[in-house]
Parts: C-alpha cells; sequence; structure tokens
C-alpha cells in the first residue's frame, strides 16, 4: 500500500518521523527536507534498527541547505519492523519533511530445508 507523510518538526527537537508496525516492512523511495525561511541551516537524517538503538545509519548528517532548497533522497531503502527514522535541525530552521513508502505485510520466512 502507497503512503505519503508530512511532518513539520521543532527546529533543534530531536524527532522521531516514525517507526514500522510490528508485521511490516516499508520500502522508502523518497525523502524530501525543507527548511524554510531560514538561510544555511543544517539538518540530519538517520534510519535506528529497531533491532539495536545504538546502530544509526545517516541518510543525512548536519547537511547544509540555503533557504528553499529541497535536498532529497531517491532510491530505496527497505525498513523492518521497529525500525525507525530520526529528524534533527538547527535552531532558527523551520523545518517541513515529505516521506513517500511503500507497506507490506511482512510474511514469515521458511528456511530451505524444512
Amino acid at each position: 500500500m502507497k503512503h505519503s507523510l508530512g511532518f513539520a518538526p521543532v527546529a533543534a527537537t530531536l524527532t522521531k518521523l516514525f517507526e514500522v508496525p510490528a508485521g511490516h516492512k516499508i520500502d522508502i523511495h523518497t525523502f524530501r527536507v525543507n527548511l524554510g525561511a531560514a538561510t544555511t541551516k543544517t539538518f540530519s537524517l538517520y534510519w535506528q534498527f529497531g533491532s539495536d538503538a545504538s546502530k544509526k545509519i545517516y541518510m543525512s548528517r548536519n547537511q547544509s541547505a540555503a533557504s528553499q532548497d529541497n535536498p532529497q533522497f531517491q532510491g530505496h531503502l527497505i525498513l523492518q519492523a521497529g525500525d525507525s527514522m530520526w529528524f534533527d535541525s538547527e535552531a532558527g530552521s523551520t523545518p517541513t519533511v515529505m516521506c513517500s513508502f511503500d507497506m507490506y505485510e511482512q510474511r514469515k520466512m521458511n528456511a530451505f530445508d524444512t
């Protein structure tokens, strides 16, 4: 099932954008970030593993974005149940984030020898 979510996170506040629900996986194909009227502010966006919160994969780390730029990710990023996406931006920005993805029921996998 296709979904798009929009967020207006508070600047300078680490924000969990979403967590993949139990029994599902998602295929993210687009992330767009706009920092509003602020100029040359930075943001970070990362994927945190549900199975180990110490593991973070940064899509952007302190990336600079001039006013009204729309840095974006396009490709495929597969998240499993319990995985989450997090966002933070520099004080003085007015960020908005848009994410488009497909959500699938995560079916049980059987071993080949059973």
